[in-house]
């Protein structure tokens, strides 16, 4: 259970992420249901990495979905590193938010 709380905490910011996301880059309903549906895609990468080696996962590190999942990965199979991953996986979305966040406001002013 508390593993499980773990990883929902470090998937919390992926919520407003994409409502940033979604709100900065879309003008409207029609481009709102595409990048929708264009952002799905991002969930792929993510599970095709238990596939990849190692070394070479950490590229896949750019996709914020990728974090999470390493995070409950490790955790499931006891590997460790799961505070790296943790303040990696949060770090790393609160960039992201950050961005938007700052995005969002220049359109406002626009």
């Amino acid at each position: 259970m508390g593993a499980t709380l773990v990883v929902a905490l470090a998937a919390a910011p992926v919520a407003p992420m994409y409502a940033l996301f979604l709100g900065t880059f879309a003008r409207n309903k029609v481009q709102g249901f595409a990048l929708m549906k264009a952002a799905g895609v991002l969930m792929i990468p993510p599970v095709v990495a238990w596939w990849v080696r190692e070394p070479w996962q950490w590229m896949l590190g750019i996709v914020p979905y990728y974090w999470p999942i390493k995070l409950f990965w490790n955790l499931a199979t006891d590997r460790g590193g799961g505070v790296v991953i943790m303040s990696v996986a949060l770090s790393y979305q609160a960039l992201l938010v950050w961005l938007l966040l700052r995005r969002t406001d220049r359109l406002a002013l626009e």
